[in-house]
């Protein structure tokens, strides 16, 4: 159990991956070889998974029912589960934007939120959390910061 998290305090790290992809009349390839979203926009939903560490360890399974707007700023609405290491569940969270960066990576920054519950996890529900970090779509590697707001 956490008795106070400081603002700024980092409280976890994932590392997740892309395991499936769902797209709805373009793909995240031909966006990634610089085909322009058209004026509507696409909508892509990523799965990903992979560990959390940090103040929480456990494992984080999502899904992102990402919009990619005409400007090629990405929209995030992430809904996940973390479960941690000794079993709890955790509800999971988060909107934000995803902006591309010159080398092909996007930047992301995000508002989290988690709840849950599971005994000695209930501090959680508590916190505001901003996310920062970084996806590679080409590799579909993802890493997210979270922080104590």
């Amino acid at each position: 159990m956490v008795d106070t998290i400081a603002v700024g305090e980092q409280v976890f790290e994932l590392s997740l991956q892309i395991t499936s992809l769902t797209d709805f009349g373009m793909t995240l390839e031909e966006l990634n070889e610089g085909k322009p979203p058209p004026p509507a926009g696409v909508r892509l939903d990523a799965a990903v998974s992979g560990p959390c560490k940090g103040k929480v360890n456990g494992h984080m399974d999502a899904i992102d029912y990402l919009y990619v707007r005409a400007d090629g700023r990405f929209e995030l609405h992430i809904h996940g589960v973390l479960t941690t290491d000794d079993g709890a569940r955790i509800a999971a969270t988060a909107t934000g934007m995803g902006s591309p960066n010159e080398d092909g990576t996007l930047r992301l920054l995000e508002y989290v939120s988690l709840l849950t519950a599971a005994p000695g996890y209930e501090w959680l529900n508590t916190l505001s959390i901003r996310g920062e970090g970084s996806v590679n779509p080409a590799s579909g590697e993802i890493v997210v910061r979270g922080y104590a707001a």
